[in-house]
């Protein structure tokens, strides 16, 4: 009896101990496997939310469809902040608009530097550049400017300013006309008033007032046309209602009294150049 107690106390004292998680440890694994199921679905929830509201697809997403050759945008989009793109262009038959609660600046950078700016402000437009040329939809030079000329080459230039155009220097033209019922003037305010001309000088109008202070030259190896019903020339008369028109060998044009002969004023008038 005392050996059977023995061996039996013997025998439970060598088996192992239990293997496993119990008791509260076991709680906490379970709720930590449920909290990062939880937050599985979650995130996989999410990302499918943001692939359907972005429109995400091989191409792109939304209306951005990314090519090796090109970015292609449809419909409008807003840009926080400066977009650097070597090309912009709308598609066949629909119109590019760029809009901006301030102003558009399109610029180019060679290197490091601006060359070229075109600003869209307030109220003005702005351009910097070295050399600024417009063209025509055959590619022919319409207007033209740099540091040393101005180039403009279309068919006519019409200029409607109540106050006219001031010129600091010369102007090259083949023919100048003012506006149907409207008159045209040219005037010099400190020097003289020089028109000249490679073939003929023609002018033509119903009235012709020329005046000068100090003279007007006209110059042509052609020769000089003077078209009109009237021709006024009040400085050259002065005073007297009826005057006779002398020339000079040079070309000056003189009046003197009827009475007398255009040799007596070519000593005072037709002075040696």
């Amino acid at each position: 009896m005392g050996r059977t107690s023995r061996t039996t106390a013997s025998t439970r004292a060598m088996s192992p101990a239990p293997v496993g998680i119990y008791g509260w440890r076991k709680r906490c694994v379970y709720l930590l496997v449920l909290l990062v199921l939880a937050l599985s679905v979650i995130n996989a929830a999410l990302t499918i939310w943001i692939v359907r509201v972005m429109s995400f697809n091989m191409d792109g997403m939304g209306k951005l469809r990314v090519t090796p050759e090109q970015v292609r945008l449809q419909g409008e989009s807003e840009f926080l902040l400066p977009v650097t793109v070597e090309k912009i262009a709308a598609q066949p038959g629909v119109p590019l608009s760029l809009h901006s609660s301030r102003n558009v600046t399109l610029r180019s950078l060679a290197g490091n530097e601006s060359s070229s700016a075109l600003s869209l402000g307030n109220g003005r437009l702005e351009a910097t550049s070295e050399h600024v040329e417009i063209r025509n939809g055959n590619g022919e030079t319409l207007f033209a400017l740099n540091r040393t000329h101005c180039l403009l080459s279309a068919r006519s230039l019409r200029l409607r300013e109540e106050r006219g155009i001031s010129l600091k220097q010369a102007l090259q033209t083949n023919k100048i006309e003012a506006e149907p019922g409207h008159t045209l003037s040219v005037w010099s305010l400190n020097e003289s008033v020089s028109i000249g001309a490679a073939d003929v000088i023609h002018l033509s109008s119903s009235r012709l007032d020329m005046q000068a202070d100090e003279s007007i030259s006209l110059s042509s190896r052609g020769g000089i046309v003077l078209s009109a019903s009237s021709l006024l020339l009040p400085r050259l008369a002065g005073n007297a209602d009826v005057l006779q028109l002398c020339i000079c060998e040079s070309g000056l044009l003189f009046g003197i009294a009827p009475s007398q002969r255009c040799s007596e004023g070519q000593t005072r008038f037709c002075r040696p150049e």
